[in-house]
This record gives structure tokens, C-alpha cells and sequence, in this order.
């Protein structure tokens, strides 16, 4: 006959964390690491920088990825949100937003500022 138990012990507790700990660290992958150990390629062979300099619109974090190699475009390293974010169709940055249904070029904030000065 099972042994009915009315509470958990402080013991079996610190065991289910530490497994939990171990469970995350072995099948999930850390993104952050990840574009870190990349930074150093990516100055010494060229290329772009994988993380957007914009902060992410859930936590406020600078970790928005935008280079599809590491993971979807417009995710946030820190939180998992995915952001919306689009290539500009004159400089080739990236801003938040989506494409226009209509024929209209995607324009970042700088582009947009740019043309409504001219």
C-alpha cells in the first residue's frame, strides 16, 4: 500500500531545483552565449553585429536578435518575445514595425525624419 506523505521536505525540494537547473542547462540553448562567442569573428571577418540596438518592447532589454543564423529575427535573447521589427528599404537598418500592405517602401524613423526634412 503506498505511503501517503503530507508535505514535502526542504531536502527533496533543493534536489528538484537542482535537477530542474541541470535539465535547462543541458537541453536549452543559450542564445546570449552563443552571439558572444561570435563577437569575435564577426569583428575579425566582417559582418554585422546579430543584436539590434533597439530595447525589446516586453523587458527592456537590448538582446533583439536580428540575424536569422542564431534564431527568428526580431526574438529577444532575454525573454523569448518576439518583436516586430522590419528592414528599412533605404539604409538597410532595422526598426520596429511591419510592412506596409500597400506599395510603400518600409522607412525607418531616421529615413522617415530624413524625407519629411527635405
Amino acid at each position: 500500500m503506498p505511503v501517503q506523505m503530507d508535505g514535502v521536505s526542504e531536502h527533496e525540494l533543493s534536489r528538484l531545483g537542482s535537477k530542474m537547473v541541470d535539465i535547462i542547462n543541458s537541453d536549452f540553448i543559450d542564445y546570449k552565449d552563443l552571439v558572444g562567442s561570435s563577437e569575435y569573428s564577426i569583428i575579425k571577418d566582417g559582418g554585422s553585429y546579430p543584436i539590434l540596438d533597439l530595447p525589446c518592447q516586453e523587458c527592456g532589454e537590448y538582446w533583439i536578435c536580428i540575424d536569422e543564423a542564431f534564431t527568428d529575427r526580431g526574438k529577444c535573447l532575454n525573454c523569448g518575445e518576439i518583436n516586430e521589427v522590419t528592414g528599412c528599404e533605404r539604409c538597410g537598418g532595422y526598426d520596429f514595425g511591419t510592412p506596409s500592405d500597400y506599395d510603400y517602401p518600409f522607412l525607418c524613423d531616421s529615413c522617415c525624419n530624413y524625407y519629411k526634412e527635405e
